[in-house]
């Protein structure tokens, strides 16, 4: 553990298969050349740098990790590392991923965008304990095997935002402590692939995310959910939260769901049901009095008032246009009406957030997220309108140049590919009607 520089240049790797706990705790080393290494028949990765805690870098863009099948705690506990160039490595292989940059508390931005990841199963712990990291890009990322993801982000400390969108949780069986103790995260992007029909537990999910305002977990389903203890436990300033179509039918916990959810003004919960192993009313006991309670009760809609008596709802409260009015507390159906500029997530705003921009048809929206059919001006710091027939795009189109990144439903690129490759592949013309 007193090694502080190996000379690897003399190494001939071409034969070797398992490179697991090569480098495992090898505390005290500084730096490590592995460019030469020939890893064209490596198969395991798992523990190779397992507890460097003194590297500040390392470069293995030059790997050939076409064969590799594991690369699980590759980085574990490298406390110090702030830099790893990963290249266009293979990943294609890889089938499990958990806890690889585990305890990697000095990096502060993650790409990870040309990863293959169609193979992997196991993401649980993948970033745990990386209280400095700020951002994770997984860019197209395929995540169709993946089976767990429990513990992914937790105390992330520093992270502000994540996009989800192209998560595909659908084989995913466990949920829990994914996003526990993310502090500072204001926003998470899901989409319809975020498929929770599989899992089984959502026990502190989200708890402690002391800053996310606004959730619509709405296409969540949570038929298989077993517990959901904690899930929004110390959620302070959520005030927007909805789970219309949460019906947790085997539901046997749900021990302090919405504790300390002290900011919470409407919470949508039309489609609840349970069975008789849980009492509703005990867990309703911890929302606070100043909630539009929404829920589905035997036919009959009911929201839960200070008394802790149910009344009939307004039928602002099952509104799917319904906005939050954080000044004073009610449900709005308009921001502008209410004297208010921006809304952003359902929340109303004299101002765009942070990182958030409008668009010139949706000025009075705020978008963390490039829209569909539209690229961001730096110039005006605003969202602009691609070509017609670009999906999504990196400038603005002209007849001879739509400057488009990917295609609009049911159009080609004239390459004859349907995906982009670069910037020369998707000049579109449009006399050809595409």
């Amino acid at each position: 553990s007193g090694l502080t520089y190996i000379d690897l240049s003399n190494f001939d790797t071409s034969s070797v298969t398992n490179m697991g706990m090569m480098f495992a705790v090898c505390e005290s080393l500084i730096s490590i050349d592995v460019s030469m290494f020939n890893t064209s028949n490596v198969l395991y990765m798992r523990s190779m740098f397992n507890r460097c805690k003194t590297l500040i870098s390392i470069d293995i863009s030059r790997f050939d990790t076409s064969k590799v099948t594991s690369m699980a705690l590759l980085f574990y506990n490298c406390k110090n590392l702030t830099t790893i160039n990963f290249g266009n490595i293979n990943t294609s292989c890889v089938e499990d991923m958990q806890k690889m940059f585990y305890l990697c508390g000095n990096i502060k931005s993650m790409d990870i965008s040309k990863f293959d990841t169609s193979k992997v199963t196991n993401i649980s712990f993948m970033f745990y304990y990386c209280t400095n990291l700020e951002s994770v890009n997984f860019g197209n990322i395929n995540t169709s095997s993946l089976m767990d993801i429990k513990y992914l982000f937790l105390h992330c400390h520093n992270l502000k935002s994540l996009d989800l969108s192209n998560f595909d949780t659908s084989s995913v069986t466990d949920m829990r402590n994914t996003f526990f103790h993310c502090y500072k995260l204001k926003s998470i992007i899901f989409s319809n692939k975020f498929n929770t029909s599989n899992v089984v537990t959502t026990f502190s999910m989200f708890s402690h995310c002391k800053e996310l305002i606004s959730l619509d977990l709405s296409n969540f389903d949570v038929s298989k959910v077993t517990s959901m203890d904690y899930m929004f436990n110390n959620c302070y300033s959520l005030k927007f939260l909805n789970l219309s179509n949460f019906a947790p039918s085997n539901i046997t916990s749900m021990y302090k769901t919405f504790r300390n959810c002290i900011g919470l003004i409407y919470l949508n919960l039309k489609s609840f049901e349970t069975n008789n192993k849980t009492n509703i009313s005990e867990t309703l006991i911890l929302v606070p009095n100043n909630v539009k309670f929404c829920i589905e009760n035997e036919a009959t809609q009911n929201y839960l008032l200070k008394n802790g008596k149910f009344s009939n709802c307004s039928d602002i409260c099952f509104s799917d246009n319904i906005k939050i009015d954080i000044l004073n507390n009610i449900c709005i159906e308009s921001c502008i009406s209410m004297g208010y500029n921006y809304e952003y997530n359902n929340i109303c705003y004299d101002a765009c957030p942070e990182n958030t921009f409008t668009s010139i048809d949706n000025p009075n929206i705020c978008y963390d997220k490039t829209p569909e059919g539209y690229y961001f001006d730096a110039n005006g710091s605003n969202f602009k309108k691609c070509f017609s027939s670009c999906k999504y795009c990196y400038g603005p189109g002209i007849e001879s140049n739509h400057n488009c990144i990917e295609c609009s439903l049911g159009k080609i690129f004239l390459n004859d590919s349907n995906q982009h490759t670069d910037r020369k592949s998707t000049r579109l013309n449009s006399s050809h009607g595409y």
